[in-house]
Formats: structure tokens, sequence, C-alpha cells
């Protein structure tokens, strides 16, 4: 599954340098509490998976909130 297939309402989120702190973030939870170029990892919940890592500012909602990566 790719990152833009994925509902944002299925995701949890960790800071890269700081994984044991802050687990299951929303994205929402994650803008205001990391910055803007914090690399960030996407997990799924259902299913616990690794999606992707980015950076926060990246990350958008697209259409049907699907997360879509910006190049």
């Amino acid at each position: 599954m790719r990152l833009d297939q994925v509902n944002c309402c299925n995701v949890a989120v960790t800071q890269v340098n700081y994984p044991n702190l802050n687990k299951q973030d929303s994205i929402e939870q994650a803008r205001g509490r990391f910055h803007e170029k914090d690399l960030i990892q996407v997990f799924t919940l259902d299913d616990s998976k690794l999606r992707g890592v980015l950076r926060l500012s990246r990350l958008y909602y697209g259409k049907q909130n699907k997360l879509i990566k910006l190049n």
C-alpha cells in the first residue's frame, strides 16, 4: 500500500530521532508538537506497518483524507 492510499484517520506518527517518545500521535498532534522539518515515521494503525519516512512539512491530506507526499 502506497502512502497516498492510506487514510489519515488510520495512521500514527513518531519522530525519527525519538521513536520511544510520543508514540501513537495523530498527524494533528504531530503538527502541534514537532517542527515542520522534523523527520517522521508514518504507521498504519490496523497493522502497525511503516508506510513512510518524510519531513512533516511534506505530508498533506488529499481527496477523501488520503495522505499524499509532496515531491
